[in-house]
């Protein structure tokens, strides 16, 4: 079946769309034009993590933190609005002060998996 007609106005990016921020009444965003759903002239971008007054932030900048030990910081590519996919540390890799390993962007300690593996009652 062929794909749904776009509809400029209802608050949903939709293929062909460069922004849409709702109807002309609803939308507060300088960075979109409400009746075409094009960015204004001059603007790069309207919304996310690394777009600040309709400019993309500059390579480098931090849009994501680092959130712990087993987290790394995510920063903008300067090329899109969006902060890149959340990255992690390597499995393994000793974290709370050596009481735990990193494991998918966690630090368990070895009684934290232990009780994971084996139940609350089971100590190390």
């Amino acid at each position: 079946s062929p794909p749904a007609a776009t509809i400029c106005g209802n608050a949903f990016l939709e293929p062909g769309e460069e922004c849409d921020c709702g109807t002309v009444e609803e939308c507060k965003n300088p960075c979109c034009n409400a009746t075409t759903c094009q960015l204004n002239a001059g603007a790069q971008c309207a919304e996310g993590e690394c777009c600040h007054k309709c400019q993309l932030k500059p390579t480098g900048s931090i849009c994501r933190p680092r959130a712990g030990d087993c987290d790394l910081a995510e920063y903008c590519t300067g090329l899109s609005a969006a902060c890149p996919a959340d990255a992690f540390t390597q499995n393994g890799r000793l974290c709370n002060r050596g009481r735990g390993y990193c494991y998918n962007g966690q630090c368990p300690s070895r009684q934290d998996h232990c009780k994971r593996l084996w139940g609350p009652g089971e100590i190390l």
